[in-house]
């Protein structure tokens, strides 16, 4: 794969659970973590399937896991209405996305689009950086979402 590909460095595994804490529970038993609550963002210029929405529209609970290197597990459990609550409800726990970190947001996104993949959810953080989620399912792969995110300096650890 080439360096420049989109799709060079996995940023984090996204798993969508009906209980959060027996989630972190069972995979920790395993050994698995541990997780940590998922920073507050201050997200701005968010927009879910094409509208402008609220951020705090947005309720998650969230928890992450790092897993070797850079990758990491999120457990997202939907607290409110959006895709991951469509998800669950569908589906059950899952995989719901793999995301990928990328320098440049915005070009990224604009790249993919015209390569024929749909934002259904797009947001910005004050003080730069956010993060995409791609419809990917029509192309046949395995997960039917790709999120592309870039970090806000100072938010990894």
């Amino acid at each position: 794969m080439a360096d420049n590909s989109p799709f060079s460095k996995l940023d984090h595994v996204g798993i969508i659970v009906g209980d959060l804490d027996k989630a972190v529970e069972h995979l920790q038993s395993l050994g698995i973590g541990p997780f940590k609550s998922f920073k507050k963002v201050d997200r701005q210029d968010t927009k879910l399937y094409g509208k402008p929405i609220d951020p705090d529209d947005i309720k998650l609970g969230v928890k992450v896991a790092n897993i070797g290197g850079d990758v990491k597990i999120e457990l997202i459990q939907p607290l409110g209405e959006g895709p991951w609550r469509e998800f669950l409800d569908t589906r059950g726990d899952g995989i719901h996305h793999l995301a990928f970190a990328v320098d440049d947001i915005n070009k990224v996104e604009s790249e993919l689009v015209k390569r024929g993949l749909t934002v259904f959810y797009h947001m910005r953080l004050r003080g730069g950086g956010g993060a995409a989620y791609l419809d990917a399912g029509k192309l046949g792969g395995i997960v039917e979402t790709i999120e592309i995110v870039q970090w806000a300096p100072g938010m990894t650890e």
